[in-house]
């Protein structure tokens, strides 16, 4: 019986640690990859996004897509849509010979806020993607309280715990629950003979 034990704790343990979940799997990103010349802006002002050589295949159409809230009022190049009720934007231009491009994104001036995806993709499937981060424009609000080091800002809250350790402790807790159970059904099993 012990040994049932011991081999049902062992799968337990190792199923812990090598299941993996799609949250945690890295998305495929071509050579090159992508800069940002300003990851975190301010509404209303522009960022220049620039997929290296080899991102994509030479001389294809790449459509570039931002997504985020009003990010059908944001600027791509010099293209900008119409105000909708949609919060994404596209515009297609052609990579170098070597499979660059360079878009400049303009955020909509009054209701950027949030992070916005930035997603460059050509007709062979080659998919680069960025993040844009928006910030207060300078002057717009007041913080007060305190941050963990004391400076005035806004209080520090929520967790930086690495998903592993959640991972970890949420199947030790079902390990120690598997255990109790098994070991009221040994005691009870000795009581009963």
């Amino acid at each position: 019986m012990l040994k049932k034990i011991l081999a049902g704790a062992a799968i337990a343990l190792a199923a812990t640690f090598t299941v993996s979940t799609a949250a945690m799997a890295d998305p495929y990103t071509p050579e090159g990859g992508v800069t940002v010349s300003d990851p975190t802006v301010a509404p209303g002002q522009s960022t220049v996004l620039s997929f290296a050589d080899g991102s994509f295949a030479p001389v294809v159409p790449v459509t570039v897509t931002i997504t985020g809230e009003d990010a059908a009022n944001a600027t791509l190049a010099s293209f900008r849509t119409a105000p909708m009720a949609v919060t994404s934007n596209s515009i297609t231009k052609t990579s170098t010979n070597a499979g660059g491009l360079r878009v400049t994104v303009t955020l909509p001036a009054g209701s950027a806020s949030g992070s916005y995806a930035l997603t460059g993709t050509d007709p062979l499937g080659n998919t680069v993607s960025t993040t844009i981060s928006v910030v207060a424009a300078a002057g717009t609000g007041t913080a007060t309280g305190s941050g963990s080091d004391g400076a005035a800002g806004l209080p520090v809250t929520g967790g930086q715990l690495p998903v592993v350790l959640i991972w970890t402790g949420g199947g030790l807790l079902l390990l120690g629950a598997a255990l109790v159970a098994v070991l009221a059904t040994v005691r009870r099993q000795r009581t009963t003979v």
